[in-house]
């Protein structure tokens, strides 16, 4: 009977040694898949660099979707691979396939280009001096027509800090620099053919409320012939176009689209990313946020712009003609740059650069020309991962965002 119990235990036991064996290899087995899979994905845009030597334009940057590294990865085990370009509004995207023994994986990323180099400041109109009153600073390089500065007495205001210029100022050309002179031109001609291309469909057509297109596919070209009124969500390779003025609420959600349009507004509150196209006029409400990386574009002759108080807004803004204008409210925020090939009036702060002709104030009791009052342009708080679509010389460009 002893034997028997004896022998009853070491079966019970063996069992439970096969049974964690069993569980052991298989728990193994998962982990080593997701141990691969996750290899496989944090190597994709790798191995589409180097199956192309695409290194030689982009310096890659780390994967969002897994900062780990595997030695035991090899470039052989990719049976194919493809990349293609193309245009998308301001943007270079690229989408690329790797096809490796199992199975197939894809990715797409628009490229920017660092800015580190730029000037706080460049006012490039030939003006007299700049004139300053109230919390009106400027963190960074400063390239004006004169190299004096002044301040002013407006409205009872008078400077209110210590120094204006953190740093000595330096003489400006008539002309912008040649980068930001070649993206001027650039973006008018990408204006002239920004919706020429890719199947149109009218909105109206679309019964879902959320409407995505992959950048591995052609454009869809969206015509807008109702009020945009119910909550929607359009995301990637869209274009938004409508032959009237276009007014976007906050419950309309845009990721990584264009919206094309003579006049364009966003409403209170409204948050997003992607780029705005307008030949006439645009206009962010109070209180709305726009993502990095966003895009503002106005082409017009006359061309207007306007960013109200509390808003932020991450990225760049872009003004091509000599007679257009840009005013930017008390307490908004632009956390990138601004290019404007005519004037600007700053109340709020620029966490970047400004390019622009001369600064311009009006107020209750009058018009000033070369004035900044209470604005601020600190580009020691530009962010140290922005990156610009104007490139400079044979600059090397770097992932702005990925893309589905």
């Amino acid at each position: 009977m002893k034997f028997y119990n004896k022998k009853l235990r070491s079966s019970a036991i063996l069992q439970s040694l096969l049974i964690a064996t069993l569980v052991f290899a298989l728990l193994s087995a998962i982990l080593l898949f997701f141990d691969k899979q996750q290899t496989v994905n944090s190597k994709i845009e790798q191995n589409i660099l180097i199956n192309h030597e695409f290194q030689n334009m982009v310096e890659f940057s780390k994967s969002p979707i897994s900062e780990s590294d595997n030695s035991s990865w090899k470039p052989q085990s990719i049976a194919s691979s493809l990349l293609s370009v193309k245009n998308f509004g301001l943007l270079n995207v690229y989408t690329g396939y790797i096809k490796t023994e199992q199975d197939t994986f894809y990715k797409g990323w628009a490229i920017g280009y660092a800015d580190k180099h730029w000037p706080a400041i460049y006012l490039a109109g030939n003006f007299d001096e700049l004139k300053y009153t109230g919390k009106a600073e400027i963190f960074g390089e400063a390239f004006l027509p004169s190299k004096s500065v002044k301040e002013v007495y407006i409205e009872g205001k008078s400077s209110t800090v210590q120094d204006f210029l953190k740093s000595k100022p330096k003489q400006s050309d008539r002309d912008f620099p040649k980068e930001i002179k070649e993206t001027i031109t650039n973006i008018r001609n990408t204006a002239k053919r920004l919706t020429g291309f890719g199947n149109t469909r009218l909105l109206s057509e679309f019964n879902s409320d959320t409407i995505r297109n992959s950048f591995r596919s052609n454009p869809l070209i969206i015509q807008i012939d109702q009020p945009l009124s119910r909550p929607s969500v359009f995301e990637g390779n869209i274009i938004l176009k409508s032959n009237t003025p276009l007014s976007i609420p906050s419950s309309i959600t845009i990721n990584s689209g264009i919206v094309a349009a003579p006049e364009i507004r966003l409403e209170a509150g409204f948050k997003g990313s992607g780029q705005f196209w307008a030949t006439d006029s645009l206009f962010i409400s109070s209180m709305a946020q726009l993502n990095y990386p966003s895009h503002i574009v106005v082409t017009g002759e006359n061309g207007y712009a306007e960013i109200d108080e509390g808003s932020e807004y991450n990225g760049e803004i872009f003004l091509t003609e000599k007679k257009s204008f840009i005013k930017i409210g008390d307490k908004s925020t632009v956390k990138g740059n601004i290019i404007t090939n005519g004037d600007i009036q700053l109340q709020g702060e620029v966490q970047g650069s400004v390019f622009a002709q001369r600064f311009y104030l009006k107020t209750p009791t009058g018009v000033y020309t070369n004035t900044l009052m209470d604005g601020i342009i600190n580009h020691d708080m530009h962010q140290k991962d922005f990156l610009s679509v104007t490139m400079k010389g044979s600059q090397k460009g770097k992932v702005m965002k990925w893309l589905n």
